[in-house]
């Protein structure tokens, strides 16, 4: 039986995110229609009110709905990645899907939670997953960063690095500055000036979200991607463009995110395609 993976996310961001680390560092491909899913799987997804079947060829790829979308690693494994839809619905999604588990053939073997550590500092965000998770009886890891023994193997990582107050933006700020180094310095310029603005109009209800611990660095991210594709989802922006790519793999803020996953996949026989390479 092909080994189930399942990471819970806060946000359609960090999806597309860690679709595109899996693609580039662990040369996943992603699952296009329901038929190519394994049984377990593919009887969790009928759970959901998307997507209606379509006879053969059943697509599952979009990001824009809730249900999860899934990667095949190279050595088999199948990777779900779940939208949370906010930091205040990851119990709760947890819990529905955990129990979802129980009524298909087999569950995951290793659950993966992704946070942010922006609004809420980590440590207090991770206290109240901790009870969430040992409410479902899941075994907690110890800390951040960290994968717990049992079945299943339970991790939880917090971006942009554990012990580090950010989010995902900080990640891609780092990866911006080899990718598109000119497009980042005029970004962060133009989310500065207009920071500075919200500063001297504090009671002004337009500038709420910028003035956020996180605004300025969302506003950049914005403005990048605003550039990069026009008119469309920064998550498209993630899926297409050069953020995570063989030249910025080996970006120092990368490395956190990418040590976690491997902990979570290294059981299963799955590591990043530069150790593959290397062991050759």
């Amino acid at each position: 039986m092909t080994s189930f993976m399942y990471l819970l996310t806060e946000g359609v961001h960090d999806v597309a995110f860690l679709g595109k680390l899996l693609t580039v560092c662990w040369a996943a491909t992603p699952v296009e229609t329901m038929e190519e899913l394994d049984e377990a799987p593919r009887a969790w997804m009928g759970a959901f009110k998307w997507p209606i079947p379509r006879g053969a060829n059943t697509p599952i790829r979009r990001l824009a709905v809730p249900a999860p979308v899934f990667y095949r690693l190279p050595a088999g494994t199948l990777v779900a990645l779940r939208n949370a839809q906010g930091i205040s619905e990851i119990g709760k999604t947890l819990a529905v899907d955990l129990e979802a588990f129980t009524r298909i053939p087999s569950g995951p073997e290793s659950i993966g939670v992704v946070l942010d550590s922006d609004d809420e500092p980590a440590d207090q965000r991770f206290g109240k997953l901790r009870a969430a998770l040992e409410s479902v009886k899941l075994a907690a890891p110890a800390a951040l960063g960290e994968v717990s023994g049992g079945t299943p193997r339970v991790g939880v990582f917090a971006l942009p690095e554990p012990g580090i107050v950010g989010t995902l933006e900080d990640v891609l700020l780092a990866l911006g500055d080899v990718a598109y180094p000119e497009l980042t310095v005029a970004a962060r310029g133009y989310a500065a000036e207009w920071r500075k603005k919200a500063d001297g109009d504090p009671t002004g209800s337009d500038w709420k979200e910028i003035r956020k611990p996180a605004g300025a660095k969302k506003a950049t991210i914005g403005a990048m991607t605003a550039v990069l594709k026009p008119g469309k989802s920064m998550q498209v922006s993630l899926e297409d463009n050069r953020w995570v790519s063989d030249e910025t793999k080996a970006v120092l803020g990368l490395q956190p995110c990418i040590g976690f996953l491997n902990a979570l996949f290294e059981p299963m026989g799955e590591e990043p395609e530069g150790e593959r390479s290397a062991d050759r």
